[in-house]
């Protein structure tokens, strides 16, 4: 399975999950579906995340973001991916955003799971229930960090420029 196609997955499968849940974050209650109101529950009883419960500032601006900035990323390279053909690749006039997404995203995550581990003892959560949270979190954090490195790699190699320029 080559990089683009994976990453197609990972779009598709974070478009709902943006949908159903992380905008729950932002929604009144009253104006969120049934579905998303206990997605949100479960969220928060079985994983006890603690985060999604105390919903801090930082946290709901990271959700803005991704819903103003990443989701729209998100649909665009699954259409260009789809729209490639039998090449099935996300176009190269995508990579910047690509790169943003990936540099937002783990950043994000990252904040994330250094609260988690640093606050999970002050919500009274176990050592296996803190790294069961941390479990859930860590994938969001790996793989924007991985598309990142790739997108950088992949624009390094697309500018000739960068290959005549010597670094001091």
């Amino acid at each position: 399975m080559s990089l683009d196609t994976a990453y197609f997955i990972y779009f598709a499968i974070h478009v709902p999950l943006t949908l159903l849940i992380d905008d729950t974050f932002l929604i009144p209650q009253k104006y969120q579906l049934s579905v998303q109101k206990e997605l949100y529950k479960y969220q928060v009883t079985h994983n006890k995340d603690f985060l999604a419960a105390e919903l801090p500032i930082w946290m709901k601006y990271f959700v803005a973001v991704e819903l103003i900035f990443q989701l729209p990323v998100f649909i665009t390279c699954i259409i260009s991916y789809l729209k490639s053909g039998p090449q099935k690749r996300i176009s190269r006039c995508l990579y910047p955003f690509m790169l943003m997404y990936g540099f937002n995203a783990a950043f994000t995550s990252l904040q994330c799971l250094i609260y988690i581990y640093v606050q999970a003892s002050s919500y009274e959560l176990s050592t296996t229930e803190a790294y069961k949270l941390l479990g859930l979190y860590t994938p969001t954090f790996l793989i924007p960090f991985f598309m990142c490195a790739d997108i950088t790699s992949r624009l390094i190699k697309m500018s000739g420029d960068c290959k005549k320029e010597k670094v001091n």
